[in-house]
């Protein structure tokens, strides 16, 4: 019968309390991600500055070192002249610190399943 509970089925009632713990595995695995993703971005930006240290440059050196400024570059401000707000941000992006990245999260992903 529709509706009615037949013994030898488990019910399949949602509490409230196991959709928070979903919802928070869910959060919880986009900060991996991102923690992730950042700590690969760092190692590639390291890694660009040894390389361009140590090999000096040439046009491929060039290429691998070089990086690209994105965000607000001056900040944006308000002056409401009670309270004044600045907003700015700025990520520079290269070539390696794009690998590493990638990198980062192939090997998370392959080691995580």
């Amino acid at each position: 019968m529709i509706g009615r509970h037949e013994p030898g089925f488990p019910r399949t009632t949602r509490s409230p309390l196991m959709a928070k713990a979903r919802s928070s595995a869910r959060s919880l695995a986009w900060l991996e991600w991102l923690a992730v993703l950042l700590l690969g971005a760092l190692l590639g930006s390291v890694l660009a500055g040894l390389l361009g240290a140590l090999l000096g440059d040439g046009p491929i050196m060039g290429f691998l070192t070089r990086t690209w400024t994105l965000g607000l570059d001056p900040p944006a401000a308000l002056d409401l002249k009670v309270l004044s707000l600045t907003l700015g941000a700025t990520v520079e992006v290269g070539v390696l610190t794009l690998v590493g990245a990638v990198l980062a999260l192939w090997l998370y992903l392959r080691v995580r399943g």
